[in-house]
């Protein structure tokens, strides 16, 4: 029997309570290699961040990451959809997409001018944050070159959601401040499937955008997707074994 604190509840990964105060943030700074080598750092996370008690448990920094505001058996229900949504491989085709008009999956969908709105937003955003964490391409590469990027990761999806397959709220975009509840404790429920962008491996040496949920993309954290896929699998085999 899995001992409490010696192992991770969801993956079953040993945790590594030799890094406990070892943490560096300086060096942590754009660097998701320094950060991933912490994953398995103890931590202590809300069992149900919506639950009426208070309730810790310890788990790796992977896993509070990834779990976010989820109950855990909402957590273990996520990992189990991506598994069996996600194909062996996340390897997906690259598509140029000179124009900056509404991919048919979009029409009717939303306006032509908000989408302008929310891709020249993004673009900024995600080219000013990873200037900041002194990512080499961001360095090379301009504020158009992330809207073409983004706008391409947009054509390239079908309006769903990568690793779930739910479809996304292309309807809800830019509504977040406006419509957000402030008397909830995880607003961000509400809007779990809004569309997103997210790097696809933040370590690669290109650009490389595709469009996911929220939810997703607070889950998937620092991972590449294939990392992310396998962290996932992990999770469901570990609670398919009857230790959660």
């Amino acid at each position: 029997m899995v001992k409490t604190g010696l192992y991770d509840p969801y993956s079953g990964d040993g945790l590594r309570w030799d890094l406990i105060g070892k943490w560096d943030p300086q060096k942590a700074k754009g660097n998701s290699g320094y950060k991933k080598e912490f994953a398995l750092l103890p931590t202590a996370d809300h069992v149900d961040p919506d639950a009426d008690e208070l309730g810790f448990e310890i788990c790796s920094w992977l896993s509070n990451t990834a779990k976010t505001f989820l109950s855990p058996e909402e957590f273990v229900a996520l990992c189990g959809k991506i598994i069996r949504h996600c194909s062996p491989s996340r390897a997906r085709e690259t598509i140029t997409v000179p124009a900056y008009g509404l991919p048919g999956y979009l029409v009717g969908v939303c306006a032509p001018a908000v989408y302008h709105k929310w891709l020249n937003t993004r673009a900024k955003q995600e080219h000013n944050r990873d200037l900041k964490l002194k990512r080499p391409y961001a360095v090379h590469s301009s504020k158009a070159l992330y809207k073409q990027a983004i706008h391409c990761a947009v054509c390239a999806g079908d309006g769903t959601d990568p690793f779930t397959g739910d479809k996304l709220q292309w309807d809800r975009i830019d509504t977040w401040a406006s419509a957000a509840p402030k008397n909830r404790v995880n607003p961000e429920k509400d809007f779990s499937l809004l569309p997103t962008v997210d790097h696809i491996d933040p370590d690669a040496a290109t650009i490389s955008f595709e469009i996911c949920s929220w939810l997703i993309n607070d889950s998937k954290g620092e991972l590449s997707a294939q990392e992310y896929v396998d962290y996932c699998a992990r999770v469901v085999a570990h609670a398919q074994g009857g230790i959660i």
